[in-house]
């Protein structure tokens, strides 16, 4: 993944799910911490670094306080904020950051065993395949082909129709969706016009023409895009 992607990625998914530091039970009933990381089934939040006050929580803890959300499918239709209150073990901020950066690398290399020009692929291409992976897991090669089929060749408008998220009875995910179209249209201006495909541009949408070099400059002036130099016109 570009170093740029990496940096950033935290800030663009704690817009669409926030970040909590105690367990809870999202719209599926999966139990969730931080940045939207999944820690079900319960094997995935047993050894993590939880803590009650100032001392390490126990397994026993753990699990009591885990089964509680999973117990209680009503709580799927809660925010996650009122939720906290029937748990007791937190994570620290040090220990969320980690596992969002641990979870988004084991995304990663999953999807680069089937994604084969991944490295190659522009940052805006890699921000929205990990937003993605993010919301509906790293498995695209088996409930994703097509997407599959269209990163592989480098047809990012086609990325976009395949990458959509189902908002039916999920509204949280409609902004990671117009985030993701972002992407995918500036994807597909910078193969079409030849850019560094190191240059990340979300937030921002690629400017169709104008003087690229110029903006790109500007965009570096103002801390938008992450990279060491503005692309090529």
């Amino acid at each position: 993944m570009r170093a740029n992607v990496a940096q950033i990625f935290p800030r663009y998914s704690a817009r669409h799910e926030g970040e909590l530091l105690s367990p809870y039970a999202d719209v599926r009933n999966l139990v969730t911490v931080s940045i939207g990381v999944l820690i079900d089934p319960i094997a995935l939040a047993i050894d993590l670094p939880w803590m009650i006050g100032d001392r390490p929580a126990t397994h026993a803890e753990i699990r009591d306080d885990w089964q509680a959300l999973k117990s209680r499918p009503e709580l799927r239709t809660w925010v996650a904020k009122k939720q906290a209150p029937l748990t007791s073990i937190r994570l620290t901020q040090d220990a969320s950051d980690a596992l969002v950066r641990h979870r988004l690398q084991l995304n990663v290399d999953y999807v680069r065993k089937f994604l084969h020009n991944w490295d190659e692929a522009p940052a805006d291409s890699q921000l929205a395949t990990a937003s993605l992976c993010w919301a509906v897991g790293a498995g695209l090669n088996k409930t994703r082909p097509s997407f599959v089929e269209a990163f592989n060749a480098g047809d990012w408008f086609t990325c976009r129709q395949h990458s959509h998220i189902d908002e039916t009875n999920n509204p949280g995910v409609i902004g990671r969706n117009r985030d993701q179209e972002l992407c995918w249209s500036n994807a597909t201006v910078v193969t079409a016009r030849r850019l560094d495909p190191s240059w990340l541009w979300w937030p921002n949408r690629t400017p169709p023409d104008a003087d690229l070099h110029t903006l790109a400059l500007k965009a570096i002036e103002l801390g938008i895009a992450r990279t060491t130099k503005p692309p090529e016109s």
